[in-house]
């Protein structure tokens, strides 16, 4: 998938031995039901691209603790779809599950969903089709330490930040650098890595 998803985002020329990086900010709402209790809370934060291996990192934030993690999303798999009047989607999906430290079964699954722009100018050398911006709903199941299940509901958007896309490329940032980048921008507003 990770060669489909460059090539599902070339535009217009050929890719160019620097990475190319996408940059999208995140803001998501969660609704979490579990343990005889309902609470609403919001991340935001980064979703992250690299468009030469389709690697994918997001980075969250909680703006109330002023904390933030990274999450490899590189499990995650990305289609394109055609709609009607020949309307270009893409669309990514994630499903994970695994066992948590206290030894509880974890499922998550995410979509998120774009409208194709033409020609976006994000500071590389190759001029893009991709979303602007997407949608995203996602669920996960889980138990809390006392072994009360919970149902998170995930409901959010992404919208391309070009300006940290273009500072990134036209620094020539691989993922690991716009990842180190941005971070360093979360700490000078004083966010702490969990």
């Amino acid at each position: 998938m990770k060669t489909l998803f460059a090539t599902l985002l070339l535009a217009v020329g050929t890719l160019t031995s620097s990475a190319d990086v996408l940059i999208y900010k995140l803001k998501l709402t969660t609704t979490e039901t579990g343990g005889g209790f309902s609470s609403k809370y919001s991340n935001g934060g980064y979703f992250v691209l690299d468009a030469e291996s389709g690697e994918v990192w997001r980075i969250v934030t909680d703006p109330r603790a002023k904390t933030f993690y990274y999450e490899d999303f590189s499990s995650a798999t990305i289609d394109e779809v055609t709609g009607a009047a020949g309307k270009e989607y893409n669309v990514v999906t994630q499903h994970d599950s695994w066992t948590d430290t206290a030894g509880f079964e974890r499922i998550q699954h995410a979509t998120i969903k774009g409208a194709k722009v033409r020609n976006v100018d994000i500071g590389a050398t190759t001029l893009y089709s991709i979303p602007k911006s997407f949608t995203w709903i996602g669920r996960e199941l889980g138990s809390y330490t006392t072994g009360d299940a919970f149902l998170a509901e995930i409901t959010g958007s992404l919208s391309l930040d070009l300006k940290s896309s273009k500072i990134s490329n036209l620094a020539d940032d691989d993922i690991n650098a716009a990842l180190d980048r941005l971070a360093s921008l979360l700490i000078t507003q004083g966010y702490t890595q969990e």
